[in-house]
């Protein structure tokens, strides 16, 4: 795929986000308003004992709904509507390759990312809850948790015909993982079954990394362990996508 074909696809990604107002929301403005939620919620407390004000808590875990929403409704959510049609069979009739249709979805979904932290930074800092030092590390932890969002929603979008099907999955997949990882509620509110069972979701590390990196508070798991399952699990979701994705229903 030639560098003209490239950009006149990214721009058709965004332009793709933009005048779908639904998506829009879904996948972008929805989780920011969450913010006003949490900050009405009363202080949490954090690992180590640690407590933070409802809104700081909810800074992170916002970033991360926000994430996966754009994953799941922004990403995933397309592809099946584009597969229903028969566009991305019409892709297929051409020389763009699935890696190139693929990574030029990328660069708008990132902007959207950095777009969604900015904001979220904003608010915390004039608040007074963010730890303006962490703002390194945070932005590294961001690509990652937002590569391997996209990589869900391509292994999603690239699997399913139905966005009915795809809207149920997102329906029962966000609110469960979100809330049984400690990302939306306090692990110390959930049950022993709950807190065990959270170890083993890739969210649980995110919420954990971001709420260290971003309020300064200390983290329940090793950095390297974090880091680990996040970078693990979005090699996992790539390498299923290379193999699985489609163009139509047969391959």
């Amino acid at each position: 795929m030639t560098s003209t074909a490239y950009r006149e696809m990214v721009l058709a990604s965004w332009r793709e986000i933009v005048r779908t107002p639904m998506t829009l929301f879904l996948s972008v403005l929805f989780p920011l308003c969450f913010v006003l939620m949490f900050a009405f919620l009363p202080d949490v407390s954090v690992s180590g004992g640690t407590t933070v004000s409802g809104l700081a808590f909810g800074l992170p875990a916002v970033l991360i709904f926000a994430m996966l929403s754009l994953g799941v409704m922004g990403t995933a959510a397309p592809m099946t509507v584009y597969r229903q049609r028969g566009v991305l069979r019409v892709f297929g009739c051409t020389p763009v390759s699935r890696l190139g249709f693929i990574l030029a979805q990328v660069p708008v979904r990132f902007g959207v990312v950095i777009a969604e932290f900015v904001l979220i930074f904003v608010a915390g800092a004039t608040a007074g809850e963010i730890d303006a030092g962490g703002l390194p590390a945070a932005l590294l932890t961001l690509v990652l948790v937002a590569a391997a969002m996209l990589s869900l929603g391509f292994l999603l979008g690239g699997l399913l015909r139905s966005p009915e099907l795809l809207g149920a999955i997102g329906g029962v997949l966000m609110p469960v993982v979100l809330f049984a990882s400690g990302v939306m509620l306090p692990m110390a509110m959930m049950p022993d079954a709950v807190r065990l069972g959270a170890k083993t979701l890739p969210f649980t590390y995110m919420g954990d990394l971001l709420r260290h990196q971003l309020l300064g508070v200390p983290a329940e798991f090793p950095l390297w362990l974090s880091y680990t399952v996040i970078s693990g699990t979005t090699a996992v979701l790539v390498a299923i996508t290379a193999r699985t994705f489609r163009w139509d229903e047969e391959r």
